[in-house]
């Protein structure tokens, strides 16, 4: 079985190439997104909240798709990679679980 695109963290890139009909719907996303809070940044913190909700109630899949949104706002937030790093360990993946975590800690200092 293979994983949809927004279960893997930062839609699994830089190794999967974002189709154009996938950056234009990104595009029309942070759009719409940016709009309602104001800034990137703020958006991402809103979305990175949600992703938290259905973290805590164990739903991995929509909690995933929320970090990746969160991260498509803003990549620079700390956050989405921290979400990204809880996932994956959730997943048994540590390799991938601490390379988030890493980099999360990394944004932070």
């Amino acid at each position: 079985m293979v994983a949809r695109i927004d279960n893997i963290p930062m839609y699994g890139q830089p190794e999967i190439p974002r189709p154009d009909f996938l950056k234009k719907a990104d595009e029309d996303f942070i759009k719409q997104a940016t709009s309602g809070f104001g800034s990137r940044e703020a958006a991402s913190k809103a979305w990175f909240a949600q992703a938290e909700r259905f973290m805590n109630q164990g739903n991995l899949d929509y909690a995933m798709r929320r970090y990746n949104q969160s991260w498509l706002l803003n990549p620079n937030n700390y956050q989405p990679y921290w979400g990204f790093g809880r996932v994956m360990l959730e997943r048994n993946k540590m390799h991938e679980a601490i390379q988030h975590l890493e980099k999360a800690i990394q944004l932070c200092s």
